[in-house]
């Protein structure tokens, strides 16, 4: 099947010191349509967890590549835990990941 993604989705995050933040951009990778409107449907729950997580970041951690896998890493595991038991057990694959990749499509640290 050919990859489906989430519109792009842009955060502008103050980082933990307080001095610098973080431009991000991202999109979440599927396969199965049923992702996107459920999604949609919770676009301000992801929006939390995005911006309370990326606020835990600092500057160090974010200036290598390291820190971009780190939040593609967490980021894929708090959005797929959105997804509810039903949502896994009515869809075509039963899949416990429905998402399956996080792009990091703008990153701009200031």
């Amino acid at each position: 099947a050919n990859p489906l993604f989430t519109p792009a989705k842009k955060y502008n995050i103050n980082l933990r010191d307080g001095k610098h933040y973080l431009e991000i951009e991202i999109q979440a990778v599927f396969e199965d349509e049923k992702v996107l409107e459920y999604l949609g449907t919770r676009a301000p729950i992801m929006d939390d967890m995005v911006i309370t997580f990326l606020g835990t970041m600092d500057i160090q951690t974010l200036r290598d590549e390291k820190g971009k896998n780190l939040i593609r890493k967490e980021l894929w595991k708090q959005v797929n835990s959105l997804f509810t038991e039903e949502f896994i057990d009515e869809s075509d694959s039963g899949d416990r990941t429905p998402v399956r990749n996080i792009l990091i499509t703008k990153f701009v640290l200031q």
